[in-house]
């Protein structure tokens, strides 16, 4: 008897131990199901929060790049970039995307490493040639910007002429180059990679003549002085009673142009030995500019104004108003302004390349295809021909702005998947 008390006693142990146990794996089951539901939650939430928070930092990148759009075109497509997947607003960046394209973006830009002060053409218009803040020349890829061939002055660059020569081809460019800074001219034959500096602290203004043999400077005590390459003085003239702050030189090699800091601009016949004053600017000549395809020379004032010769008969043609800088061919003009940069086509079509004043130098190059813009950042290389703005027609993966025939979500703004056909 004593046996089977003892074996009802051990079965009683083994079931309360059992139920002990299904409590306990059913409290273990039910303490899961709620810590699952709860991280569901919590993810569901966190979702929501990341959601919203994409959604706002989306918000503050289109605004920030319609701001953009105006003054820096190709800054708000950057900004654009940045744009998250999983956020709203896509359908403002778009719009956003197609003002800035319709406002023209830059065919290439690079940047320097310190801000350009003066810029030019070169070699085909193949390649551009830089003067920085820095005190450095250097010859760039018109595409890439990358640097071919560089050379450093002491002093920041704040001009420069450069011409091509005929020679055969070489490793280097076969430029020529002569660099104004603090006064002084630094001659570059960048073929030869030599340089030679030409003067110092006297000169204000420089120009090369067209076969790169000869250049011209303007001088702090009125003279314009004739050099050749070596450095031997050919010509000098003493017509300008004040000192001589422009210079230019025809394409043709047959003219010459200088104006002065009291605003007298001469033209220089050089086979004959003659010249003529051409009128008075209202303040200091800052820039002169032959355009032998129209025939025309513009003198540009520190003042911002300027005038308009026709080469001809020398009658004086439209004033210039807000001009910093002018560039022109037979059809095209490129005018750096105190507010912007213009491009007019034949006189009529008339494109804003850049409308925020950080614009320091221009130009154009000699098929008019081009135009060169350098700011503190570094170049941009804008197609001068008229555009088409086009969008691409996917969105790409980098958050770019959809197409604008892209259809558009009612509730998050992201384009829809049509259904296939069951």
């Amino acid at each position: 008897m004593q046996r089977h008390a003892d074996l009802g006693d051990r079965v009683g142990w083994l079931r309360r131990a059992l139920l002990r146990g299904l409590r306990t794996d059913q409290g273990a089951r039910a303490r899961a199901d709620f810590d699952h539901a709860r991280a569901v939650g919590l993810e569901r939430d966190l979702q929501a929060v990341d959601r919203r928070a994409a959604d706002r930092f989306n918000a503050w990148i289109v605004a920030a790049a319609r701001d953009r759009v105006e003054a820096a075109p190709i800054e708000a497509i950057a900004a654009l970039k940045q744009l998250r997947d999983d956020g709203g607003g896509w359908t403002e960046a778009r719009g956003v995307a197609v003002a800035a394209l319709a406002r023209g973006i830059p065919s290439h830009a690079w940047t320097t490493a310190a801000p350009v002060k003066a810029l030019g053409f070169a070699d085909d218009d193949r390649r551009v040639v830089t003067g920085d803040a820095a005190g450095t020349l250097a010859v760039h890829n018109r595409e890439t910007g990358a640097v071919q061939a560089s050379v450093a002055h002491d002093a920041a660059i704040t001009a420069l002429a450069v011409v091509t020569r005929k020679a055969e081809a070489g490793p280097r460019p076969p430029l020529r180059i002569a660099a104004l800074a603090g006064g002084a001219v630094l001659l570059w034959d960048v073929a030869s990679d030599t340089t030679r500096r030409h003067a110092d602290g006297v000169i204000l203004a420089v120009a090369l003549a067209p076969d790169g043999e000869r250049l011209v400077t303007g001088r702090q005590d009125g003279r314009l002085q004739i050099h050749d390459w070596s450095g031997a003085l050919l010509e000098s003239f003493v017509d300008h009673a004040a000192p001589v702050s422009a210079v230019d030189w025809a394409a043709d090699g047959k003219w010459l142009a200088s104006g002065s800091e009291t605003g007298a601009v001469i033209r220089w016949q050089l086979a004959a030995g003659t010249h003529r004053e051409l009128g008075t600017l209202g303040s200091a000549v800052r820039e002169l500019r032959f355009d032998s395809a129209s025939g025309t020379l513009y003198a540009v004032a520190a003042n911002h104004g300027g005038l308009a010769w026709s080469l001809a008969d020398d009658a004086p043609r439209t004033p210039l108003v807000r001009a910093r800088a002018i560039r022109a061919s037979e059809h095209t003009q490129l005018q750096l302004g105190t507010e912007a940069v213009v491009l007019r086509v034949d006189g009529a079509e008339e494109r804003t390349l850049a409308s925020d004043g950080a614009v320091t130098a221009i130009d154009l190059a000699s098929t008019a295809r081009w135009v060169a813009l350098a700011n503190a950042h570094g170049v941009e290389i804008w197609d001068a021909r008229p555009s088409r703005a086009q969008l691409p027609r996917d969105r790409p993966a980098t958050g770019a702005a959809p197409h604008p025939r892209q259809r558009v979500s009612r509730h998050r703004d992201r384009p829809r998947r049509r259904p296939h056909a069951g």
